[in-house]
């Protein structure tokens, strides 16, 4: 994590890989069941907001392989259905999916 704490990673920067994470999973799961390559990154950015001090904006990019383009709603639908994107109310969370159509 880029967020400065040299002794360990924030609360912040753990609820970010948490959601990171599950979404990977459910990637590599799809991929699978559409008997794809499951090589599947996360990247992820988020803003926070000063008055009071919370996550404003999450973005995360889910990178799938070359060719995961026949799966690519049923990827979409897993996401729009995730605990990632069930849980959040606020901040805003942005969920965006790359390499699919390549």
């Amino acid at each position: 994590p880029a967020s400065g704490s040299a002794l360990a990673p924030t609360p912040h920067d753990l609820l970010i890989v948490s959601l990171a994470s599950e979404l990977a999973w459910t990637a590599r799961t799809v991929l699978r069941d559409g008997g794809l390559p499951d090589d599947v990154s996360v990247a992820a950015e988020w803003r926070t907001q000063d008055d009071p001090p919370r996550l404003a904006e999450i973005d995360l990019t889910v990178l799938v392989p070359r060719g995961a383009a026949g799966v690519s709603t049923a990827l979409t639908d897993a996401f729009e259905t995730s605990l990632a994107a069930r849980t959040l109310d606020a901040p805003t969370l942005n969920i965006s999916l790359e390499g699919a159509s390549r």
